[in-house]
């Protein structure tokens, strides 16, 4: 199995085990997996790994793939910051993939 393949398999096998918990102290534990996923996709190469479900942590905010500079700044669903202009990073110009306005 691929490096790729076997990501993929130990994150759909977290998130399966994470949605089928029935205790309360159970779903304390999807922090833990936002974080791991994150930190999964982004060893693997993933230029956007995002989660929104962990205010204050640093996957809450978009950055530039090239650089690597902030630009969304997100606490929960309100934007601090945007340097995304004309669906591009104002920094370098590169084009940032979504709907940004």
């Amino acid at each position: 199995m691929d490096t790729a393949n076997a990501t993929h398999a130990l994150c759909h096998s977290l998130l399966r085990g994470f949605h089928q918990a029935r205790e309360p102290m159970e779903r304390v534990s999807e922090w833990g997996i936002s974080v791991l996923l994150s930190a999964i996709a982004d060893a693997e190469g993933s230029e956007y790994a995002y989660i929104g479900n962990v205010p204050g942590h640093p996957a809450e905010n978009t950055r530039c793939p090239k650089w690597r500079r902030l630009l969304v700044e997100r606490a929960g669903f309100t934007i601090r910051q945007n340097h995304i202009r004309k669906g591009k990073c104002e920094y370098c110009q590169r084009v940032i993939p979504g709907v940004w306005s």
